[in-house]
């Protein structure tokens, strides 16, 4: 069990309001809070494309870092700190570094370089920094991935750039799926991996590039449901081949956040083409979804897809992401 505390500024506005009472109904430990004598106006909007995914957000007033005491009273082992690098930030940050504590990085849509103030004294104060690929070429100027991680790695000793999806969420859902008793049909782009697949429950296993171009409006039925996790010409030629009354889930975007379907599944065939909702489903629902988990999930099928590895393993595993060779879920311990 890991013991995570939030450290969250409040003010006297309904939003936050709502916030602290949804925090406390969710059993979120408060020690962290900081209550302000002001509103705290804050309005996110979110984005999404072929490439990337995100946040840009407003702000009515600046974000000030932590009071220093949280560092002596809280004393944790790791601190995961967003992309600031004021002076004052920095001043927060060195501190919680002279305390032992180590830094996980993260990065934002922030238009700067290695170059701006503040940059790169934030990026060599972190144990690890986690980017996603746009950010790292927006950061390095760099032309390609490798040239962007080859660059960052002269200032701290890990980086992680994260790009795209990995097999982890569709491993489950073999595994989930095939426990249930239904017929699964894997695609993946590495057909070498087919026993890996067939081993988790998948009846057969197809090529992706089977659906990742453009293709009919409406096709010859396939399946009876499908969990998409590519977007773009693959979900518009799954939802193509969906049998009547189908159900089709959709949860990522791999292959892009565009959809070049028509309505003609969903007219002809009655097909449903859902969404997902894991921030702010309530909690009955997340109770029922944790207690599926717990009775239909081979506990030995997901140990199949799980790999755990010590910090010192990162560097490793993460040229493995990068060339597309990662399976399942990878977990590192921080403490191995």
């Amino acid at each position: 069990m890991i013991a995570g505390f939030h450290a969250c500024d409040f003010g006297t506005d309904l939003f936050s309001r709502i916030v602290l009472d949804t925090a406390a109904e969710d059993g979120i430990d408060p020690v962290a809070f900081r209550a302000l004598d002001r509103p705290a106006p804050m309005v996110s909007a979110a984005f999404s494309d072929a490439r990337d995914r995100g946040f840009i957000t407003y702000r009515g007033t600046d974000v000030v870092p932590p009071d220093l005491d949280l560092i002596a009273r809280l004393r944790p082992r790791w601190l995961l700190q967003s992309f600031r690098y004021t002076s004052e930030w920095l001043r927060f940050i060195w501190a919680a570094k002279d305390s032992g504590i180590a830094i996980f990085g993260d990065c934002n849509g922030d238009d700067v370089t290695l170059d701006c103030a503040g940059v790169r004294e934030f990026i060599g104060l972190c144990d690890v920094f986690s980017p996603n690929e746009t950010e790292a070429l927006r950061l390095t100027g760099a032309g390609s991935v490798d040239a962007a991680l080859e660059r960052l790695a002269e200032l701290v000793s890990v980086v992680l750039i994260k790009r795209g999806a990995n097999g982890g969420a569709g491993s489950v859902a073999i595994t989930l799926l095939s426990g249930l008793g239904y017929r699964v049909i894997a695609s993946t782009g590495r057909l070498d991996e087919a026993a890996y697949l067939r081993a988790l429950g998948a009846a057969d296993v197809i090529d992706r590039h089977t659906l990742s171009e453009a293709g009919a409006p409406i096709a010859k039925e396939r399946w009876a449901g499908a969990i998409d996790s590519v977007g773009s010409h693959t979900l518009a030629n799954v939802l193509a081949q969906t049998r009547y009354r189908g159900v089709v889930a959709a949860f990522g975007l791999a292959q892009g956040a565009d959809l070049p379907a028509s309505v003609l599944p969903f007219i002809l065939r009655n097909v449903t083409l859902a969404g997902i909702d894991s921030v702010n489903a309530p909690q009955p629902v997340r109770l029922q979804a944790w207690s599926r988990l717990a009775s239909d999930l081979d506990l030995g099928k997901l140990a199949r897809t799980t790999k755990v590895i010590g910090l010192a393993g990162v560097p490793e595993i993460s040229s493995q992401v990068l060339a597309g060779k990662v399976q399942g879920r990878t977990i590192v311990d921080v403490n191995a």
